[in-house]
């Protein structure tokens, strides 16, 4: 008897965390701010590569379409200035792929990891511009047009935060 209860119990706790954990993505979160387009300093906009089908899809810069769902962002907030910033057509969430230079950024499941923590200041009290910070491993490296580009098609990807860079200038439109 004691055996079936303890055998009981662990199951209850172990069906208890993994209903925790499925609940604790983004989706369980207050509501999202947003849909935001995020654009930068060329007036080209983020979005998964169109040519790509996943299930890691990186993302590209693309002339601005407001209309375009594959475009628009929300904006869940981890506290204080951190932020996950999911696709709406996609449902799949923004990540760097390291922390090092040049390292691709795409979008995945959302989970609670470090490659899909951001940090953007001023979010909800300005439209920009500002940087948006990847936080991977404790990291603090800017989203970037590789090798500041401003050709449509261009790969998104995270660098070193410099000043007056517009490949690192974003807005929220």
């Amino acid at each position: 008897m004691f055996n079936r209860r303890r055998t009981f119990a662990l199951l209850l706790a172990a069906m208890t965390t993994a209903l925790s954990l499925a609940s604790a993505g983004t989706a369980s979160a207050a509501a999202p701010i947003g849909p935001f387009l995020i654009e930068n300093a060329n007036g080209l906009c983020v979005q998964p590569n169109p040519a790509d089908t996943g299930p890691d899809i990186q993302v590209v810069q693309e002339p601005c379409d407001p209309t375009n769902a594959v475009q628009q962002w929300l904006f869940w907030s981890l506290g204080g200035a951190d932020w996950h910033i999911q696709n709406t057509a996609t449902r799949n969430c923004l990540r760097a792929l390291s922390n090092t230079d040049f390292a691709q950024v795409q979008t995945i499941d959302c989970t609670n990891i470090s490659d899909e923590k951001w940090t953007i200041n001023n979010l909800v009290t300005s439209e920009g511009p500002y940087p948006i910070i990847s936080r991977i491993g404790g990291g603090s490296r800017c989203l970037d047009v590789f090798q500041d580009r401003s050709a449509p098609g261009t790969p998104i990807d995270i660098f070193h935060c410099t000043s007056n860079n517009n490949a690192q200038i974003w807005f929220t439109p």
